[in-house]
């Protein structure tokens, strides 16, 4: 039989394909997944990374709490507010976390943060927009410097799942280029995705053995700067916007660190469910470091 030949033109261009395939094989999956209709500006690096990052404190944001630094892309930064939103106005001691839990939706068996009846979503929107002014409830100030800084972002579109290993990779957001200092959904719960790879100490995948693995030590960094209540009676946690593997469950992130998952019943008089609290994440320009 005779024997192929091969163009050298085309043994180059066969190269060349195996050459990207290989590139493509060894990226983080979140750069794979990168929203290419909403790219940073030109020369910008396009990797979405966790980092050990700053603390901004509330005379640099304009909030009543410390916010740190997560990730980053490009020139933006993913922060998250330190402590735990004061949503309801209770008995005294206000602040305390028993009083500030809430549950996921108004709605049983909805589990989808993107649906208007998830109270997480509107707890948060309520506080970024400042649309209740009682003093007993946490607002962001309409003249808070964080606001110059706030971009849109796809993170409504892209709430990921809990628990599996493709909840490992499918719910990063990324901003885009348009800032916006008020409007529904500028500030977010985090996922799974984002919690397992950019605030936590461990996490859970149901068909891994063990099922509980550890997170990456920048992840396990940040998590130690965050407020989560600790206390052995309670299972404290902060809810994410994945939805849970099954319809009354959805995304938290436990008070030992641990990304997972928790029911949606209402908080019981004996005290015996699981609690969550709210936490809202923004993508912001990097440029608010720059303390003005």
């Amino acid at each position: 039989m005779p024997k192929l030949k091969i163009h050298p033109i085309q043994k180059k261009i066969l190269a060349l394909f195996f050459l990207f395939a290989l590139t493509l094989s060894a990226l983080p999956i979140w750069m794979l997944n990168a929203d290419t209709k909403n790219p940073t500006p030109p020369g910008t690096p396009i990797t979405l990374q966790v980092t050990d990052g700053k603390t901004l404190p509330p005379d640099i944001t304009g909030d009543t709490s410390n916010w740190i630094e997560i990730a980053t892309y490009g020139n933006y930064s993913l922060i998250i507010r330190q402590n735990y939103l004061i949503i309801h106005n209770k008995t005294t001691p206000q602040n305390h976390p028993i009083e500030q839990c809430c549950i996921y939706s108004k709605t049983a068996l909805t589990n989808r943060y993107s649906s208007n009846n998830c109270l997480v979503r509107n707890y948060i929107n309520t506080w970024f927009n400042g649309l209740k002014k009682d003093l007993a409830i946490d607002i962001l100030s309409d003249n808070a410097r964080l606001r110059n800084y706030t971009m849109q972002t796809n993170a409504i579109r892209t709430l990921g799942s809990s628990n599996s290993r493709t909840s490992l990779s499918d719910g990063f957001s990324q901003p885009t280029t348009t800032q916006a200092n008020k409007g529904n959904d500028i500030a977010f719960a985090l996922s799974f995705s984002e919690a397992v790879e950019f605030l936590s100490k461990t996490y859970k995948i149901n068909t891994q053995n063990p099922s509980t693995q550890s997170s990456n030590p920048t992840a396990s960094a940040n998590y130690e700067k965050l407020n989560i209540p600790q206390n052995p009676a309670y299972t404290y946690g902060m809810w994410l916007r994945s939805p849970g593997n099954t319809p009354n469950t959805a995304g938290a992130l436990s008070n030992t660190g641990n990304t997972t998952q928790y029911t949606l019943n209402p908080i019981s008089p004996n005290k015996t469910n699981e609690y969550a609290l709210v936490y809202p994440a923004v993508w912001v320009n990097s440029n608010i470091f720059i303390h003005p």
